[in-house]
């Protein structure tokens, strides 16, 4: 166990000693940061941007869909 104490401690500091500066972390933030502004502004952009409306005779329409009333007309003649 006493052998394996200084080997684990040598580990610990090449492990720190490896990881990002906190100069780099912050520059890695602010530039996480800069992106994430971006995006939001061309979401908020593109949400004030108004649809064009659909002409009525390009809608689609249903096949399937039944009125209720024709429904209930459909299984009373049955």
């Amino acid at each position: 166990m006493k052998k394996l104490l200084p080997v684990f401690a040598l580990l610990c500091v090449v492990a720190v000693a490896c990881g990002a500066s906190e100069e780099e972390k912050a520059k890695a933030q602010d530039e996480a940061e800069q992106k994430v502004n971006e995006i939001i502004q061309e979401l908020e952009a593109s949400a004030e941007e108004t649809p064009e409306p659909v002409a009525p005779d390009t809608m689609m329409v249903d096949s399937t869909a039944m009125d209720t009333n024709q429904a209930a007309a459909a299984d009373s003649a049955q």
